[in-house]
């Protein structure tokens, strides 16, 4: 019997359309749209655009007579009392109770000049991430002197520093929460000299941090909101807990603003934009984030990480002060790099979610992989390994290294990704040679791993503790899985064809294997320990359209569906970003129960 032919569109699909690409138009899913797991929707007839006229530009008679009637009312209401005095919006608050002829007549100088005035710039921070604008400069200083905040938030921001005081006793509270939940998957800070250093220079009773610099009390405000969802505290406690972040990141937000006019970078300046880049993307997708990480990426640049150990590949050779524990320059490096590759990651999480380049360089880095928080905490020197950056030659980086960490190994498979999305980006395809060079590279980075690092040595247990480690290991299976899915729907380009016609490499045999890997990589998960889990991770647990692809009957899909669902649920409860794909992974059961 003969295959029915798939249903073709008269149109091209939304997504498409929208990217200027060639459709072509199969139902229910485009071969593009397929390929990159947009959501593929063919609309039933297109838009006529709107084309607007532009408004006339006000003369500049017409600003002056605004501005004259705003002071006249101003003027007829000095009569009133100071609590009814109702100051019109967009005037400077210094008028808001005029008390002799002298301040009056400056109040009429202010208003007259502002027809001379331009609008102040506004940033693009509420466009979508597909349609954001480019920077206007690679000048570091001009990138971090622009809020990446928009002008009608920066009351708001503004606003948020006259919040009800924070106590020494919550700040404390929140601390310890941090570094039980969000520590194990961001580790950026070095628990002993932290907490050593806030605990002596915050104040006791309600302001805790009126005697911390700027970039330090960006640090702890975005500590705060990453934190307090986990509290039980009585000032919390009755705030949802998706939103009890919210008022110390518009804190942060401000003090961001603030931080802005540092003269020079630091350390702790890029500590607090990483905390505060973090919580932009983990409350959701938005621009926000992308501009942000931008931010730090020329921060890590002008502290000259990316090359911090030129000099030293062989994974250094510091002396451990017996009588200290350890050096303070060791500990302190380590504390560098890990800077550094959580702006890398950072990098590469947006740029891949927003199909861009990256703004690293990943070529003309030079940074050791991070060793285990144990180590760096105790101040064992574990020698590391820089990652091998060349396609076929990842996995060199870490196979038979004295660094074992499970984080290395996740950074690496995270690298790997990302080589492969920089590849598929190409509008000619992938070459038949950089494709197995990824197959060879993906399958050796599988066989290196040891043993204590195999999917099979996550096995979850009734009331144990949650372990850091095992949410590692489970990342870099996911990012395994991924990395082979993504190269099995690449384009391939013929090296030695003399037609353009290129060959995608799909085959159902990849969908069923993707389901296979992470319905067994998801059934590892307890609700306790997605709580410590990387909330980006869930970006990778996103199905795909499997219905037309693969082999699964709808029952083996709807379980699949189910057990995505679900732990997708768990991470909604504590962040933004696991209620965004909620919302999409259902979208996608609902198409695979269609067709």
């Amino acid at each position: 019997m003969s295959e029915i032919p798939a249903a073709r569109s008269a149109r091209a699909c939304q997504e498409c359309n929208r990217k200027k690409s060639r459709c072509d138009k199969q139902r229910p899913v485009c071969g593009l749209c397929q390929r990159t797991g947009a959501v593929c929707d063919f609309p039933s007839k297109r838009r006529i655009p709107l084309f607007r006229k532009a408004a006339p530009e006000r003369t500049k008679s017409q600003k002056i007579n605004d501005n004259l009637g705003r002071l006249l009312n101003l003027l007829d209401s000095i009569s009133e009392p100071a609590e009814n005095l109702v100051i019109p919006r967009g005037t400077s608050s210094v008028i808001e109770a005029p008390e002799s002829t002298d301040q009056i007549g400056q109040q009429d100088r202010q208003l007259l000049r502002e027809d001379t005035t331009v609008e102040s710039e506004r940033d693009p921070v509420d466009m979508p991430l597909e349609t954001s604008p480019a920077p206007p400069s690679n000048n570091p200083s001009l990138v971090m002197q622009k809020s990446i905040y928009p002008t009608e938030r920066r009351d708001a921001a503004k606003d948020a520093l006259q919040f009800d005081e924070i106590s020494g006793e919550l700040a404390l509270h929140l601390i310890d929460l941090y570094f039980v939940h969000v520590q194990p998957w961001l580790p950026l800070l070095h628990k002993p000299s932290f907490l050593s250093h806030y605990t002596t220079q915050q104040r006791d009773g309600r302001y805790a941090l009126d005697n911390l610099l700027i970039e330090e009390r960006l640090i702890l405000l975005c500590v705060f909101a990453l934190a307090a969802r986990y509290s039980n505290s009585t000032a919390l406690v009755n705030i949802e807990p998706l939103s009890r972040g919210e008022r110390f990141g518009k804190m942060a937000k401000a003090m961001y603003d603030q931080a802005r006019n540092l003269e020079s970078p630091s350390l702790p300046y890029l500590q607090g934009c990483i905390l505060l880049s973090v919580y932009c993307y983990t409350s959701g997708l938005s621009t926000q984030g992308w501009i942000a990480v931008g931010v730090c990426v020329r921060l890590a640049y002008e502290l000259e990480l990316s090359e911090m150990d030129y000099d030293d590949e062989d994974g250094g050779s510091e002396h451990i002060d017996c009588q200290n524990g350890y050096l303070s320059a060791s500990w302190k490096k380590e504390e560098k790099r890990r800077a550094w590759w959580l702006v890398w990651e950072l990098d590469t999480f947006g740029s891949i979610l927003s199909r861009r380049p990256f703004a690293i360089d990943r070529r003309r880095m030079k940074v050791m992989l991070p060793i285990s928080d144990d180590d760096w905490v105790s101040g064992r020197n574990t020698p590391s390994s820089i990652l091998k950056s060349n396609v076929g030659e990842a996995w060199k980086s870490i196979d038979g290294t004295v660094n074992q960490d499970a984080r290395a190994w996740f950074l690496v498979a995270n690298h790997m990704v990302g080589c492969i999305h920089e590849l598929i980006q190409r509008r000619e395809g992938i070459s038949e040679t950089d494709m197995l060079l990824l197959n060879n590279d993906l399958s050796c980075f599988k066989l290196s791993l040891p043993s204590s690092l195999d999917l099979n040595s996550v096995q979850p247990v009734l009331g144990a503790e949650p372990s850091a480690r095992d949410n590692w290991v489970l990342g870099m299976h996911l990012m395994l899985s991924t990395a082979f899915f993504m190269l099995s729907n690449a384009v391939v380009k013929k090296e030695h064809s003399q037609s353009p016609v290129s060959t995608r490499l799909h085959t159902s045999d990849a969908s069923d294997t993707r389901i296979r890997d992470i319905s067994s990589i998801a059934s590892r998960w307890s609700a306790s320990q997605i709580q410590i889990a990387h909330p980006f991770l869930v970006c990778m647990l996103l199905p795909v359209y499997f219905r037309s692809s693969c082999t699964a009957s709808p029952a083996v899909l709807s379980s699949h569906h189910d057990l995505i669902g679900l732990v997708l649920r768990t991470f909604a409860q504590y962040w933004g970003l696991g209620c965004s794909m909620l919302s999409k992974a259902t979208v996608f059961k609902v198409l695979d129960s269609k067709y």
